[in-house]
């Protein structure tokens, strides 16, 4: 698996290759998420972990999202629209301000999900920022072979499907995942839900400013994205 998320980041990481996860979600939520993010078991110097982001906000409505972190001096903003199925990345750092969105199957394409071996949902709930979250389990295979396991919790009560399109191993999950943890060789990063606030959004919140530029294939190259 060359990535999970997104995120950027595509945020936000589960799987699924069935139907196990039934209904539409609750399409009606407009609001705010904050997430805690945390490192736990990693050995990182003082001055590593400051240059780490320790807080993402995710704002949702209807069927876009809006994943805001700050890392470092940058900030990174990723929009997801749903109905268009897109996801749109941004970058501002240093007075520079550059955008580029990827379709559905320019994702896929990054993305490798043959290693999936499976994904349970179980039994265990836990509560989180107020909300009951389901216990998922998938289990996939590294590029070493070797088996791994990635534990979610998700709440049906927010958000549907069409919000985890970009992530071949979250697309079915029919709600938003509030804690995961994404691996990194021997690195953890913890994504926990910490507030969830109702709040009226537009969608003009989920449009690309004027003010941004769009980065080019050479640029992208550059940055590795």
């Amino acid at each position: 698996m060359k990535r999970i998320s997104l995120l950027l980041v595509s945020l936000i990481v589960a799987f699924s290759s069935c139907s196990i996860f039934q209904g539409f979600g609750d399409q009606d939520f407009q609001g705010e998420i904050t997430f805690e993010i945390t490192y736990p078991g990693s050995d990182l110097e003082p001055a590593q972990r400051a240059q780490l982001p320790s807080k993402a906000t995710l704002f949702v409505m209807d069927n876009y999202s809006k994943m805001v972190i700050q890392q470092g001096m940058a900030e990174i903003t990723q929009i997801t629209d749903g109905n268009r199925r897109t996801k749109t990345t941004m970058i501002s750092a240093q007075g520079i301000k550059k955008y580029f969105t990827q379709t559905e199957e320019e994702l896929m394409a990054q993305e490798d999900d043959q290693n999936l071996v499976s994904v349970e949902e179980k039994e265990e709930t836990k509560e989180i920022a107020g909300y009951t979250a389901k216990k998922i389990v998938a289990t996939f295979k590294n590029e070493y072979g070797e088996t791994e396991t990635l534990t979610m919790f998700y709440t049906p009560e927010i958000g549907n499907r069409s919000l985890n399109f970009d992530n071949p191993y979250m697309k079915e999950i029919d709600g938003l995942v509030l804690e995961y943890e994404v691996k990194q060789g021997e690195n953890s990063m913890v994504y926990s839900a910490v507030e969830i606030e109702e709040k009226r959004l537009r969608e003009t919140d989920f449009l690309i400013p004027a003010d941004f530029e769009k980065l080019t294939e050479e640029e992208r190259q550059q940055m590795g994205m």
